[in-house]
């Protein structure tokens, strides 16, 4: 069973490459990010022809959250954050055993391409990384460093200032797996050629394979 996450920076932008990456990976799961449009606006018509039952949690600007699953329809357990009441933004929809999206954290300084470059940027400050850590250490496991413990892995490339051709990128897309899931993975990785593509989202397809 491979699992995605994937910020897609807009869906109707990037629909195109969305259903292409659909059609050629055939993931059995993907979780979508930045949908940046109201549930009226997603096209859930080209994504049930792809073969893909839904479940959406659709906003502009930089939220929107999804759940897609090959050749059956999600079961939605939740939505918004627990604790939030006033939770405003779509950011968040729930599935059990698997933590999985943009977290906006790069965990270790490994996970960059240049620390001084980045050193003032709050993806890798010291309360971010150290919120993610809280999180793993209630149990979770991290799927691409528990299969690919060190080296370069970038799942995000700046539009600006050459990131992609310089390969100027970092890890903030993540996979965090429950034990039972941890126990059941076999291999993880990042789609990075899919980040190369004409009118690509700036983040890679990230993923996770377990076995059934």
């Amino acid at each position: 069973m491979k699992i995605v996450t994937y910020n897609v920076n807009g869906i109707n932008a990037r629909l195109p490459r969305l259903l292409e990456y659909l059609d050629e990976q055939k993931p059995d799961i993907v979780c979508l990010q930045e949908l940046k449009a109201y549930d009226d606006k997603i096209p859930a018509k080209a994504i049930e022809e792809a073969g893909y039952g839904a479940v959406w949690h659709g906003q502009k600007a930089f939220n929107g959250v999804a759940i897609l699953a090959r050749g059956e329809q999600p079961v939605e357990y939740g939505r918004g954050l627990p604790g939030d009441p006033e939770d405003e933004q779509s950011r968040y929809v729930e599935k059990p055993v698997i933590l999985a999206g943009d977290f906006n954290v790069i965990p270790t300084d490994e996970d960059v391409y240049s620390v001084s470059a980045m050193q003032d940027d709050a993806l890798m400050q010291p309360e971010s990384r150290e919120a993610l850590r809280r999180i793993i250490h209630q149990g979770w496991t991290d799927a691409i460093r528990a299969r690919i413990p060190s080296g370069k892995l970038w799942t995000f490339w700046d539009y600006q200032r050459g990131a992609w051709q310089r390969d100027a990128g970092f890890r903030i897309d993540h996979l965090l797996l429950s034990p039972v899931a941890a126990d059941r993975l076999r291999a993880a990785g990042v789609d990075k050629e899919y980040r190369g593509r004409e009118k690509a989202s700036d983040h890679a397809p990230t993923w996770a394979e377990l076995a059934e």
